[in-house]
């Protein structure tokens, strides 16, 4: 992975060259999620950063965008939204490389705990390596990565799973440049 991981503000950069140009073909990446969870958030994050996304609007149905990492791996990352019946995002599932499910871990976990139940379940996607975004975290949280996957009622669920669990404090682009390094490493391994 070389240098893609660093810390500075030019981790990611957003991609304007079309599929056919480029020498190597991006992994196929799913972020999903409840509603309100920040994933167009994120996906924007990564492309514009933290300071470039103002406001995003709910997704009604997907947002599609081609992110790069500083060493060069590219990321069709498909932003689905959280108001789509599960049935309904099956069709998004065929060729995914990596998961990265988002939820907004300052409220109640519910919601989240149900989606992400769903997508375990799910016989399409259970070998597609996980990205679990523990988001919207005030400055000061530091909840453990027990008790994030103790609210969410997953633990047992992932024992036979390649995944990670990432944490994003609200308007850190620190973590939003950690989060791409994550999955990254998530999905070339």
């Amino acid at each position: 992975m070389g240098a893609g991981c660093s810390s500075d503000n030019n981790v990611i950069r957003a991609s304007t060259a079309s599929l056919q140009d480029n020498e190597t073909t991006p992994f196929k990446i799913l972020i999903l999620g409840p509603s309100n969870a920040g994933k167009t958030y994120l996906l924007y994050s990564w492309l514009l950063e933290v300071k470039g996304v103002h406001s995003t609007k709910p997704t009604e149905e997907f947002n599609v965008e081609t992110v790069e990492s500083k060493s060069g791996d590219k990321f069709t990352v498909w932003d689905l939204s959280g108001a789509l019946r599960h049935h309904r995002k099956r069709k998004f599932y065929e060729g995914t490389q990596g998961i990265v499910f988002v939820y907004d871990a300052s409220t109640d976990s519910k919601p989240a705990k149900d989606d992400l139940q769903l997508l375990l379940e799910e016989r399409f996607v259970q070998d597609v390596p996980l990205m679990i975004v523990a988001n919207q975290l005030k400055e000061h949280d530091t909840p453990s990565e027990e008790d994030l996957l103790n609210n969410l009622g997953v633990k047992q669920d992932l024992v036979n799973r390649h995944w990670c669990l990432t944490r994003v404090r609200l308007k850190s682009q620190q973590d939003i440049d950690g989060a791409i390094c994550d999955l990254q490493r998530l999905v070339t391994k």
